[in-house]
């Protein structure tokens, strides 16, 4: 299995710097915090910030957007919550990001 980081930015907008991360969820990964049965995407940032694999890693970040845990793909977290609501579609009033999604399937969808 491969979890890990695939692009890391830090951007300084007004007084404050931002981190940005895309990051490869694994299947049996879970993307909510708090789930007894499953390691999360939390634990995954948490243990490669640990390990020094990130650099000045912030120590609160959110993830945008869910996949299933069978799901693997990309995920986006940052330390930059406005950022992160208008990936996910946010409050109303935030504008939304244009998203185009990939699937493969076994089978036929019915």
């Amino acid at each position: 299995k491969w979890e890990g980081l695939h692009w890391q930015a830090n951007l300084i907008i007004g007084r404050r710097c931002y981190s940005y991360y895309m990051m490869h969820k694994d299947a049996g990964i879970c993307s909510q915090k708090g789930d007894p049965k499953w390691r999360s995407v939390y634990d995954v940032f948490h243990d490669l910030a640990c390990s020094g694999e990130l650099q000045n890693a912030p120590s609160q970040v959110s993830f945008a957007g869910r996949l299933d845990v069978a799901t693997t793909g990309l995920i986006l977290c940052s330390d930059d919550k406005r950022f992160v609501g208008r990936v996910t579609g946010g409050r109303a009033g935030v504008p939304v990001c244009s998203k185009q999604y990939l699937l493969t399937v076994q089978g036929i969808l019915t």
